[in-house]
């Protein structure tokens, strides 16, 4: 089992890590990470 991690690991990182670094994604990641109180607490107070 480790194996396989340890290729999907040695795969996928550096795509990640690019996929990472590009800004229009990690606009899009600090949005959804902004929105998740409301997201959360929406229904509470409804």
């Amino acid at each position: 089992m480790s194996n396989v991690i340890a290729s999907l690991e040695k795969v996928l990182l550096p795509f990640a890590v690019k996929i990472g670094k590009q800004p229009h994604v990690n606009a899009i990641k600090n949005g959804f990470i902004r929105l998740m109180p409301l997201t959360l607490a929406g229904p509470c107070l409804y």
